[in-house]
């Protein structure tokens, strides 16, 4: 009964993934890897290689929020950094100018509430009401360059940005590395 529900859960979204492209609204895929899923991406990279989107990044959750009532469904670390090397166009990780991951974005929560990324949302920066305050304060406190982190001399620090910032916070603090990325990146000496 669960495979017919994935295969027709599959099936809505890829006709989703359709509609919007005859309406030519770009698309782009972003995959959890968990437990259950990873033995899928060969086939979901075959696929979505195939359906001209602008990009599918793959990242691996945090453990927060409900995830940490099911941690069950997560892989280990070392594990889960292999399936990084699928996704194509723009990454995760991707930032602008010589700042960390996320110099783009923000989140706001159903409440109203801002925050760095929705990894963040306990640690809101001010409400969509005032969105320019809370844009500068999240700059203020949680956008920072690649000269600031304690990776920021890896010759791959370019590439992964020091990863994710929530991960790093997880892992020894807000500037560590993204234990997560040197893995997947074979850099195992911040480890």
């Amino acid at each position: 009964m669960i495979y017919f529900v994935e295969k027709v859960l599959l099936k809505k979204t890829i006709r989703g993934i359709n509609n919007l492209k005859i309406f030519e609204v770009p698309v782009s895929i972003a995959t959890m890897v968990h437990k259950f899923n990873a033995f899928e991406f060969d086939m979901m990279q075959e696929l979505f290689s195939s359906m001209d989107i602008i990009s599918w990044s793959v990242d691996v959750p945090c453990i927060t929020g409900r995830f940490k009532e099911n941690k069950d469904c997560s892989l280990e670390i070392k594990e889960a950094a292999k399936y990084l090397k699928y996704g194509f166009g723009g990454g995760v990780h991707e930032s602008s100018g010589n700042y960390t991951c996320g110099s783009h974005m923000c989140a706001v929560s159903p409440d109203g509430s801002v925050s760095k990324c929705g990894f963040f949302e306990d640690e809101p920066a001010g409400t969509a009401d005032n969105l320019r305050y809370a844009w500068e304060e999240l700059c203020r406190n949680y956008l920072f360059t690649l000269d600031k982190l304690q990776c920021h001399e890896c010759e791959l620090i370019h590439d992964c940005r020091g990863g994710c910032r929530f991960r790093a916070k997880q892992y020894k603090g807000i500037l560590a590395p993204d234990p997560l990325m040197c893995h997947a990146n074979s850099i195992l000496s911040f480890i």
